[in-house]
């Protein structure tokens, strides 16, 4: 029982921790395709659609975990501040930065209705519902920092200086809030009817449960958790050290740092989260498809990211930027390569064996 709960814990964790990236690169990309279009920061995005899913699938504390890992990879990427006091910049990067994706899970008050829901029409109203509140409780996030910090009107977008700052900061915010939530809701409406397992967690059956370990995939895990963990080091010195600071006096001051060593280091945690749930599989149920799809997987994400840096530099990248595509490439068609090897290999074996009530082997 121990060992199932550990091997649960561990799956949130790298459930929340693979989310969070997913949710700050699809923000990333956002930024990229969306710049320009919003003159003061914000962009069309289903970044949400990651706490969204957590919130449904594991509740609201997974999923507030998730906004916030989010906020702070938000934060990360260097923020723009018109503050003129530390309390006010406080409040600033609280409300623009840190906030907002940690709101959007509170959509998950609606996660017991959805679970108990007599039928699939029932179900889809209480996943509108939820993506309604956790979107409309992020565009409250945006909207109070609007009114406070961005409401001189020399600075408003699109020509709307004429316009009630109150008015016009609710028009802005709910111009890339509002679609947001709509992609969010559809995308979230056509995954549920695809496969609703994905928002329901069943608890794992003690017949179900394979006793079965595998030392390959141990020290796979442990080499995999090995360069995650040097990839993430030596990228976050990197990304410390990049550090700039622009002042622009009464127009505000930037806080900037490396781009690719950001994406990076983060691509190093996922790495080692990975890399643990991988490892406890291979020791205590081990199921050949954990590896290889989870490195698949990693691969899939760090060219999804690299791509975005590639775009933002307008296919300019240096060095290390077309390396780490290559081996994000690397990635995917070693996971997809061994994921074959191995269904091939277990096609040839006798059944596992099962946990069963005198297996000596569930003592």
């Amino acid at each position: 029982m121990g060992a199932r709960k550990l091997s649960t814990r561990v799956q949130i964790v790298a459930e929340m921790g693979i989310m969070a990236a997913a949710g700050f690169i699809l923000d990333a990309i956002a930024g990229v395709a969306f710049k320009g279009v919003f003159p003061n920061g914000g962009s069309i995005s289903i970044a949400m659609i990651c706490v969204l899913i957590v919130a449904y699938r594991r509740g609201f504390l997974p999923a507030l975990g998730v906004g916030i890992i989010m906020g702070l990879f938000d934060l990360m990427k260097g923020p723009y501040m018109i503050a003129s006091t530390p309390v006010r910049v406080f409040f600033q990067l609280l409300l623009d930065y840190i906030l907002a994706y940690p709101l959007v899970s509170v959509a998950a008050i609606m996660r017991k209705r959805f679970r108990e829901a007599s039928s699939r029409n029932q179900a889809i109203g209480f996943l509108l519902i939820g993506v309604l509140i956790g979107g409309l409780a992020k565009l409250l996030s945006h909207f109070l920092a609007g009114i406070l910090f961005w409401a001189d009107p020399s600075g408003f977008a699109w020509e709307l200086t004429w316009m009630n700052p109150y008015a016009y900061c609710f028009i802005y915010n709910f111009a890339f809030t509002g679609p947001s939530i709509v992609l969010c809701a559809t995308l979230l409406i056509l995954m549920y009817m695809r496969s609703p397992r994905l928002f329901l967690v069943s608890p794992v059956q003690k017949a179900e449960v394979a006793v079965q370990s595998d030392k390959k995939t141990v020290y796979l895990s442990l080499a995999a958790g090995l360069v995650g963990l040097g990839v993430f080091v030596a990228f976050l010195v990197r990304y410390i050290l990049s550090f700039q600071h622009e002042d622009y006096g009464e127009y505000g001051s930037e806080l900037s740092f490396d781009r690719v060593s950001l994406y990076l280091l983060i691509i190093g945690v996922l790495m080692m989260l990975f890399a643990l749930n991988s490892f406890l599989n291979a020791r205590k149920h081990y199921d050949c498809k954990v590896f290889p799809l989870g490195l698949m997987g990693i691969g899939i994400l760090s060219l999804i990211a690299n791509i975005a840096i590639i775009i933002r530099a307008k296919g300019e990248g240096d060095a290390l930027v077309w390396t780490w595509f290559a081996l994000s490439i690397a990635f995917i068609v070693m996971g997809l390569t061994y994921f074959f090897v191995l269904i091939k290999r277990r096609k040839k074996e006798e059944p596992i064996t099962l946990f069963t009530e005198n297996n000596p082997a569930n003592s």
